[in-house]
């Protein structure tokens, strides 16, 4: 899903799944706006998601099957996360 801004959630929409191209859920400019860390756990827990919350300035890197964080990054799955950064 994609959202710009405070624009409204379409009410038909029923999933959070952008394009499907990788199994975790990608949640930008955490700590900004949006989910906060609890819900985020609440979430991963929920869904059976893995979900990868980064703050502005921050991003990943999917090489193969490879996740690569840029910056701060929180991991979240099975609601425990795990604080990850560029090494």
């Amino acid at each position: 899903m994609c959202r710009f801004g405070d624009i409204p959630v379409p009410e038909d929409l029923t999933g959070l799944e952008a394009l499907g191209l990788t199994d975790f859920d990608f949640h930008p400019h955490f700590g900004s706006y949006g989910a906060n860390l609890d819900q985020l756990k609440q979430y991963s827990e929920r869904r059976k998601k893995i979900v990868y919350a980064v703050p502005d300035g921050t991003g990943l890197a999917v090489i193969g099957n490879e996740v690569h964080p840029y910056g701060r990054c929180v991991r979240i799955e099975s609601g425990k996360e795990q604080e990850l950064t560029i090494k």
